[in-house]
Formats: C-alpha cells, structure tokens, sequence
C-alpha cells in the first residue's frame, strides 16, 4: 500500500473534528463510505503496525490524536497516475525537452509505466491542440505558440488549487518555474492589482489571476510590453473595456508603475480582458453555455430549497463565473481540495441531494462549490412558506373531487387555490404559512382569516 495525496487529505481533514459522518466524508472526497473505512485503516496500519484496532471510531481517534502523523505520511508520499501525468506535462512545458528514462528514474517506476503514462499524456494533450514527438534526443511537445501559452496558463492555475498535496517533485518542478522572481512579492502585488481593479474574486477567479501573469513572466518575448505603452489611450483602445474612464486609468497606471506587471506583453492583453470580464459579468459576460446551466443551478435551489430567486441578473452574476471554473475543474481533472477552506458544520447531509443533482451536468462540482454559491446567493431567497396562500377549506367533502371541485372554482370564479387542508389539520398550518383568503363551500367556522363561502358548484 503506497501513500498518495488521497491519504493526506483524509489526515488533514480529520484533524480537529469531533464528530465524523462518514456518509458526508464520502461525499468530500467524491468516493463510497466502504472505500473510505478502508483508507482509514491503511493510513492506521501505516503509522502503527504493531497495535491492532478494529473497529473504525477506534482507528478514527487513533489518526485524530497521533501526533506529525501528516508530517510522517508525506515523507513516503507516491505519484497517483493522473501525477505523473501532470509531472510530464509540466516537465515537458519547462524544459521543452525531456527523456522517458530519466522520467521514470526521477519517479521511481519502470520505463513500460512511463510508456504507458505517455499515453495518457498524448490523450490529455489532445484536448488542448497539442502534441508530443519523439526525437533523437528526446520528447518534445508540439503546437502553436498560442496553445502552450494556454496550457501553461491552465497548469499553473491547476498547481494553485492542488500545489498543498502534491509530491514533493511536482511542487518542486513548478518552483523551479518561479525561480527567477520574488513569488511573495508578485503575489503581493497581484493582490494590489486585484484590489485596483474592484469588482468580485471567487478563489478561482484570484488564482487564475496569479496563473495569467506568472505565465506571462515566464514568456521570453521580444515584442512590446505593457511598459511600452506610450499613452492611456493606446491602453484603453487596446482592451476596449466597458469600464468607467476611472478604473480603467487607475489599472493603467498600477501596470505602467510596477516592476513586474509592467512585463506583461501587450498581445497578451486579451487574455488579461478576458479575466477582467470574470469579474464583472453584469457588464461582459455572454458565455450563453454557462449563463444556461447557471440558470439550471438557480432550477434546482428553487425546488429543493423550496424558494424563489426573482433577481435572475443578479443570481447570474454572482454564479456564472464559479460554474465555469467548475467546468474547467473536469476539463484539467483538478482535484481540488477547496472544501478544506469551508467549515465542517456548514454543510448538511439534507444538502447532497442538491450536490448530486448539480453533479450530473457539472461533475467536479464539488462542496465547497455548492456551500459558497449557497451563502453567497442566500439573500436573494425569497421564502415560498412566506408567501400569502389562498386555500380550500373543507369538512365533509370527498377527498376524491377535491381537485374537480377547485378547477370548477378557478374557472367560474377565476381563484386559484393553493392547497387544499382538512379543517382539522388547519391551525397546524396556520403556524407555517400565511394565508390570505379562506374558500369554503360548507358552512364552517373559520377563526382569524378571511374567509370567502361560495355556493356549491354544480358537476
């Protein structure tokens, strides 16, 4: 049994948690209860091979409590396949050349699995309008400038949302990357940026953000940069940006003033009005694939959360750009451990069935996607069991016409009634909903509510 990030984020997030619900767990970590109680006690049998714990809540506060048990299951952490992947991707991207021998060596597996992981690299590269080659001196990645450019720019962003528990390797080749610049501080002034430019940052939408320009840094361009602008108006023409003159001057000149932003190469301003429009969808976004399965998100809350969402714009707005990260989540096969930044109690079991409802058009739509959109959009609830209802009273009449009897009423009367209660199941409803108009057709009493007696229809 080999250790993988799958086993170090089930340390990580058992650590500091009371009470465990297996059922919710599962649901994390997008796998079954049966297949989680087994990787517990791996991780057990990992770090105590002498002590022989059966049942699960043992072995459970066994790994809760055992002291730099994280610290000691990274020293032996192994590649999952879809790593290794990544790791030749990304090695290839770096370094432009590489050998599969010295792969595998690097990796500790055999040649005929780093064949078979090349394989899995060409399918994966395919999607991106790329290929590899093989030369006499090695494997080299084919395609448009543009293509690597992209691919770079998704890599990066993919290695901010898994970078915590990657191997070592990895995190240590995309390091490599960053060689040259004072991370810390290009981070810092992104977030400068960030700040100048306003409008709404998912997690994502920052990290794909530090990806776009830690890209751009990395490009060996010998065309004009942002520092070459010779006016705001060349600036501004160039981006043709629906913005106030305001905004667009005050990230003008935060460009033009840093030394490191300034780098940016003008032909890659489109990429950088593209993530400019990520956040203020009102204005920009028109991405008709992702507005509709917002829309279906919106469908699925109403329903289970038994709510409406009168503000669709705004309901858009605020969504639209989450769900296409999700999309991208499945396009890079991300796994992300994002529901490590939402805490434990947020999230309740009577919320899966939304998950898994979303899931089936959005896959790597995960908890931490669902809790965020939830309480981010919470405000604009409107509650159903809040709205004034009218309904029909009734005592004596037949279950069985109840329905013919309302239709008869709607279309002689034009009213329309909600529900239909059992007069003795009334003032229990009372409590929930609030009623405007009582219809009855037998003679009852009815406390506290308007009450409207119509005549008994004729069938």
């Amino acid at each position: 049994m080999y250790i993988t990030s799958k086993h170090l984020k089930i340390v990580k997030f058992l650590q500091g948690k009371k009470d465990i619900n297996i059922e919710l767990m599962s649901t994390f970590f997008n796998t079954t209860g049966s297949n989680l109680m087994l990787v517990f006690r791996e991780i057990y049998k990992h770090l105590d091979e002498k002590s022989n714990l059966k049942k699960i809540g043992e072995i459970i506060n066994f790994i809760q409590n055992h002291k730099g048990s994280l610290f000691l299951l990274r020293q032996e952490q192994h590649f999952r396949k879809r790593e290794r992947r990544d790791f030749i991707i990304f090695s290839l991207l770096i370094k432009k050349i590489i050998k599969l021998n010295d792969i595998a060596l690097e990796l500790d597996v055999s040649r005929r699995i780093i064949n078979y992981d090349l394989e899995k690299v060409k399918k994966f590269l395919k999607k991106f309008s790329l290929e590899t080659a093989s030369t006499n001196k090695g494997i080299v990645l084919k395609g448009k400038k543009e293509a690597k450019e992209n691919i770079v720019h998704l890599f990066l962003f993919k290695f901010f949302l898994e970078k915590n528990y990657l191997p070592k390797k990895t995190r240590s080749l995309y390091y490599s990357f960053f060689k040259d610049y004072n991370l810390k501080k290009v981070i810092e002034d992104l977030n400068l940026i960030i700040e100048v430019m306003g409008g709404k940052y998912t997690l994502y939408e920052r990290y794909a953000f530090y990806a776009f320009y830690l890209m751009c840094l990395s490009r060996n361009s010998s065309g004009k940069t942002i520092k070459d602008l010779e006016s705001f108006t060349e600036f501004k023409n160039i981006l043709n940006l629906n913005l106030t003159e305001n905004k667009l001057m005050n990230i003008y000149f935060f460009l033009k003033k840093n030394e490191y932003l300034q780098k940016i190469p003008l032909r890659m301003l489109k990429k950088f009005k593209d993530l400019i429009i990520r956040i203020y969808p009102r204005n920009f976004y028109n991405n008709e694939y992702y507005i509709e399965l917002t829309i279906r998100i919106k469908t699925i809350f109403e329903k289970n959360y038994n709510v409406q969402i009168k503000e669709l714009e705004e309901f858009i707005n605020r969504v639209v750009s989450w769900v296409e990260f999700c999309d991208y989540k499945k396009k890079l096969d991300i796994a992300s451990d994002d529901f490590f930044a939402i805490p434990y109690n947020k999230f309740s079991v009577d919320m899966l069935k939304t998950l898994n409802e979303i899931k089936e058009f959005l896959p790597r739509f995960s908890v931490h996607d669902l809790t965020v959109i939830y309480f981010t959009t919470k405000d604009l609830f409107q509650d159903k069991t809040n709205e004034k209802k009218i309904v029909f009273i009734y005592k004596y009449v037949p279950r069985i016409i109840l329905n013919h009897l309302k239709s008869v009423i709607k279309n002689e009367y034009n009213i329309k009634c909600d529900d239909s209660i059992y007069i003795g199941d009334f003032n229990k409803y009372k409590i929930k909903n609030q009623i405007d108009l009582a219809i009855i057709v037998e003679d009852l009493k009815i406390d506290s509510v308007k009450t409207l007696k119509l005549d008994f229809p004729e069938f």
